[in-house]
């Protein structure tokens, strides 16, 4: 379990802006989308930086096959309403999607991306 911390530079100086929730986050998990069309690129945390098939019987292992994904500011938006089914997580953790194949496709108007997350 880690936090991101994100910052930026300004006159050469590091400001940091935000930290994240505990999360699991290996380096190469982490990689940049626009997945809302806006422009900016997201942050976005899952096994791949395009799709990801897991084995079937991964499911067991819940938290290292979600998805999680932050804007600029902090801001988990992928978080869910209801997070009891994960309830072995700590308070402070984000909230992935859970899922045993995830994929990002365009939306129907090809500026946004959506989330397709089977089984889990």
């Amino acid at each position: 379990m880690t936090r991101l911390i994100y910052g930026e530079l300004k006159n050469g100086e590091y400001e940091m802006l935000w930290d994240s929730p505990l999360l699991f986050a290996p380096p190469s998990w982490i990689s940049y989308r626009d997945l809302n069309g806006d422009g900016t690129a997201e942050i976005v945390i899952w096994p791949s930086k395009l799709d990801y098939d897991f084995p079937e019987d991964s499911a067991q292992f819940g938290y290292a096959v979600g998805f999680v994904a932050f804007d600029v500011k902090g801001k988990e938006i992928t978080r869910q309403t209801d997070c009891k089914n994960f309830y072995y997580l700590p308070d402070d953790a984000a909230c992935p999607i859970v899922a045993i194949k995830t994929h990002l496709v365009p939306s129907k108007n090809q500026r946004q991306m959506e989330i397709l997350a089977m089984g889990g």
